[in-house]
């Protein structure tokens, strides 16, 4: 049982459904349709117009980040998003615990790599930045296991 389910919050009324299939598939839709317009629209402008523009990079680059973002969609609805909060374990101390390992640890390697020192600094700063994943999953924690909570947020 966790911590969420010791207290006094409630299991939903139709039990447990989930969102998570609706979000996938509106996700992917609009994934697919994306995909195709974006396409079109550069085949137009190459082979029909012949004009490229920064415009049309800056489209190519929304959908990469699209192309991205939405399997990221997919895992955190196999992780539980969509469903109520009753339903949900709290994974994230382990997701605290694997930020910071993959943060810090390759840290450690790079700083033998033969390379410029001022890159080593740019990449260590960049993986660092995960540090902030783990303190937000931290905090998570911490307010997801309140004994105060009385009430559904979802």
């Amino acid at each position: 049982m966790s911590s969420l389910q010791q207290h006094s919050l409630q299991p939903p009324p139709d039990g447990d459904t989930s969102a998570g299939p609706s979000i996938l598939i509106i996700t992917w839709l609009f994934t697919a349709i994306s995909t195709i317009i974006v396409g079109l629209k550069v085949y137009t402008r190459l082979k029909i117009i012949r004009q490229f523009g920064a415009d049309d990079i800056l489209t190519i680059l929304a959908l990469l980040f699209l192309l991205a973002f939405a399997p990221l969609i997919t895992v955190s609805v196999d992780k539980g998003l969509g469903k109520h909060v009753y339903y949900l374990t709290p994974e994230a101390p382990l997701s605290a615990f694997t930020h910071i390992f993959l943060a810090v640890v390759p840290i450690f390697g790079l700083w033998k790599i033969r390379i410029k020192t001022k890159t080593k600094v740019g990449v260590c700063l960049l993986m660092g930045t995960t540090v902030i994943a783990a303190i937000a999953a931290i905090i998570k924690t911490y307010h997801i296991s309140e004994p105060e909570l009385k009430t559904d947020f979802t």
